[in-house]
């Protein structure tokens, strides 16, 4: 039989295997908290570490999952301008409006 796969502490919670990471990795999502374990290639850890400025690799993934979210979300919001453009009321004007903000 073939040997079994050697696996490396890298940290607390992660295992380097060859050029992959094998890692448990907590997120907050809606205030839970959610264990995840993952295959996820060593360069894009390390790129991610690298753009997201995260102290570890937790909080770098947290980062780029919320940036991609936010990324998304703005997507679909351009998506539904497109489609159905935004119109200003005829009667407004700037003069209106700091009028109705000062007399709140």
């Amino acid at each position: 039989m073939g040997s079994q796969p050697e696996y490396r502490n890298v940290n607390n919670s992660s295992y380097e295997l060859g050029k992959s990471y094998i890692a448990s990795y907590v997120c907050r999502i809606l205030n839970t908290i959610m264990k995840v374990t993952a295959l996820i290639p060593d360069e894009l850890v390390k790129e991610v570490k690298k753009v997201s400025g995260g102290k570890n690799i937790t909080e770098s993934l947290i980062i780029a999952l919320k940036f991609y979210l936010n990324s998304r979300r703005l997507d679909k919001t351009l998506e539904q301008i497109e489609k159905e453009p935004m119109q200003f009321n005829e009667d407004f004007t700037a003069y209106g409006i700091r009028q109705i903000n000062r007399n709140r």
